[in-house]
C-alpha cells in the first residue's frame, strides 16, 4: 500500500473517533486466536509516530485512544492500564466498515482486526 493511502486511512480512522469522544466505546481486538475487550470512556484520541516505544510495539505508529475503563483478556476484565489503549498501525490495511455516527468501525493492521463501536444509551 503507498504512504499517502495509508496516512488517508489513518486519517479516517483518527476522525471517527474524534467524533465519538466523552463516549464510551467497546473496542474487540482479535489477533490470532486471543481476543481483548476494551470498555472506555473516550476522552482524547492521540497518534504516536513510528519511532516512539509503546507498550511492546517500538517502532510502529500508533494512534492512542485515553480515558478510563477496563480491559478484559480471557476471563480476567481489569482497569485500563495508565488510562490508554493503543492501536499499532504497522501493516494498516483497511477500514473495512464505517457506519454513521451510530454505527462502528472494523478496522484491520498487520497484527489484528479491531471492532470499534460506541455504546448505546439505551444500553446503560
Amino acid at each position: 500500500m503507498e504512504m499517502a493511502e495509508a496516512d488517508d486511512k489513518a486519517r479516517r480512522l483518527m476522525d471517527w473517533l474524534q467524533e465519538h469522544t466523552n463516549r464510551v466505546l467497546i473496542v474487540r481486538k482479535e489477533e490470532g486466536n486471543d481476543s481483548v475487550r476494551v470498555r472506555m470512556r473516550l476522552n482524547e484520541v492521540g497518534f504516536r509516530p513510528s519511532g516512539s516505544p509503546s507498550d511492546g510495539f517500538a517502532g510502529a505508529s500508533e494512534i492512542v485512544l485515553h480515558g478510563r475503563g477496563t480491559i478484559m483478556a480471557g476471563r480476567a476484565e481489569m482497569p485500563l492500564p495508565r488510562d490508554r489503549y493503543a492501536i499499532p498501525l504497522a501493516g494498516f490495511g483497511a477500514i473495512l466498515r464505517a457506519g454513521g455516527a451510530a454505527g462502528g468501525i472494523l478496522v484491520r493492521t498487520g497484527r489484528a482486526l479491531y471492532s470499534i463501536a460506541p455504546v448505546h444509551s439505551a444500553r446503560r
